[in-house]
């Protein structure tokens, strides 16, 4: 879904290759915009899309694998599952400033969900050092 001013974000995104801050959170875009991140902005050590609910969980898988230097993501209230957070255990090694408060929005089904696999992710987290720097993680 295209919005409004989704293509005007795209232009100032695809024309600031080395952008290292993003913060977008609690607008209405759309894919293209977070597509627009993925392709381009490689650099992106600092990631806020929280709030946005019209991006698709494919999108914001796309944008942290094409982004190895995240250091900060914050996903609360998106529409992510237990995709999304393998995805940040296996592609984001870097993240250590928000990293420390993971938000996440889970719903009570993907909450179980999320602790059932938590016991997947986890020796992954504890072999990639991320473990020991998340200090609270959110859930609601």
């Amino acid at each position: 879904m295209a919005f409004r001013n989704d293509s005007l974000i795209v232009a100032i995104i695809r024309s600031s290759p080395n952008l290292k801050c993003f913060n977008i959170s609690h607008n209405d875009i759309g894919d293209e915009v977070v597509e627009a991140l993925a392709h381009t902005c490689h650099e992106l050590e600092y990631l806020e899309l929280g709030g946005c609910g019209f991006i698709t969980e494919a999108s914001i898988c796309n944008v942290i694998r094409s982004c190895p230097k995240l250091q900060h993501l914050e996903l609360g209230f998106c529409d992510i599952s237990n995709t999304t957070i393998k995805e940040i255990a296996c592609s984001c090694p870097n993240l250590k400033y928000h990293m420390n408060s993971l938000i996440l929005n889970l719903s009570p089904t993907l909450l179980i969900l999320t602790l059932l696999i938590w016991t997947l992710i986890l020796p992954i987290l504890t072999q990639m050092k991320i473990i020991k720097r998340i200090q609270k993680i959110c859930l609601f």
